[in-house]
């Protein structure tokens, strides 16, 4: 989360000094610009600590959000599918987002950076038997390591 928002920080700091030095903003401006620095990593700091997810029996609880935080309490039994989709970013963190498809309200529920071992976890335990068919066992490999085959969207029939 502190990555994500200092890169667009650094950014407008290093196109604001490019400008300055070879176009038509003052040079000042990139310096007046660092004030972005500590306001990304309190906006960084707010969203990781608003993350969260939980399996309370029968309902998934997952939170989200910077400034404004979510949290959303859905029914398991109202979940149609699953979705995991990586980002580069999250790939190269190890990370996923988990999508729970349902008919009602916004017809998807998030739990955002949320490992990929994790991921599969909360989604089997939520819908048992929902994913199985697109696991591949990893007998030979780390335990920790999930290896999704074919599509990554399941729906229930």
């Amino acid at each position: 989360r502190l990555t994500r928002a200092l890169i667009p920080a650094a950014a407008v700091i290093g196109l604001l000094a490019a400008l300055g030095r070879w176009a038509w903003a003052p040079a000042w401006s990139w310096q007046v610009s660092l004030v972005l620095l500590p306001l990304a990593v309190l906006v960084g700091l707010d969203r990781a600590r608003s993350l969260g997810h939980a399996l309370v029996g029968a309902w998934l609880v997952t939170s989200w959000g910077s400034l404004v935080r979510r949290r959303v309490v859905l029914d398991t039994d109202g979940i149609i599918g699953w979705t995991v989709r990586r980002s580069l970013i999250q790939r190269r963190a190890g990370l996923a987002t988990l999508t729970a498809t349902t008919a009602a309200g916004r017809q998807g529920y998030r739990v955002v950076d949320v490992g990929l071992a994790e991921a599969v976890r909360v989604a089997d335990a939520a819908v048992p038997g929902l994913l199985g068919p697109f696991l591949v066992p990893q007998h030979l490999s780390s335990p920790a390591r999930v290896v999704l085959s074919g599509p990554v969207t399941a729906e229930r029939a």
